[in-house]
């Protein structure tokens, strides 16, 4: 009961049959930019780019994360196993401090840039 009180989406619907889609993963942003500068060489086209991924982050540092539910990387419930029947159940980890219900991915949360030249003949 503790855990379902932690959490405002579930807080609201203790008793209830829980609606669809109540606590979903928290909302991606990203933007991405490309910038082409083209160079006044003769007889050939050139250009410098530039490839900017996730600008957002590049701004804001605590914006542009990319989160996921890390299902296969908690263990959300110790049964306690006793002639083969299960007697009860311990959902302690759900309810530690230190639990975290998302995953960060690190790679992708990260500012990218990218720098490019094309030579057309």
């Amino acid at each position: 009961m503790v855990y379902l009180q932690q959490k405002d989406c579930t807080n609201s619907q203790i008793g209830q049959i829980f609606e669809r889609n109540t606590c979903r993963a928290p909302w991606t942003n990203t933007l991405d930019g490309h910038f082409t500068i083209g160079l006044p060489v003769q007889r050939v086209k050139t250009e410098v780019t530039f490839d900017i991924l996730n600008m957002i982050n590049l701004f804001d540092s605590k914006s542009g994360l990319v989160q996921y539910a890390s299902f296969n990387q908690i263990t959300v419930f110790q049964p306690t196993v006793t002639g083969g029947q299960v007697t009860s159940v311990n959902i302690a980890p759900l309810t530690t401090p230190g639990f975290n219900q998302f995953t960060r991915s690190d790679l992708r949360s990260r500012w990218q840039m990218q720098i490019g030249l094309r030579v057309t003949f």
